[in-house]
């Protein structure tokens, strides 16, 4: 459990960020361009 959470990074509002292997954004909004390009894109 700690090396996901290790992985995982709020990006403001309800945006979360997973780092740990495939890029995976959960309900992106305002994304920076220096933001890692996503693998998966994930909206609820």
């Amino acid at each position: 459990m700690e090396s996901i959470l290790k992985h995982l990074h709020w990006l403001g509002h309800d945006c979360f960020l997973y780092d740990g292997g495939p890029v995976i954004y959960f309900d992106p909004y305002e994304l920076k361009r220096s933001e890692p390009k996503a693998d998966i894109i994930l909206v609820t």
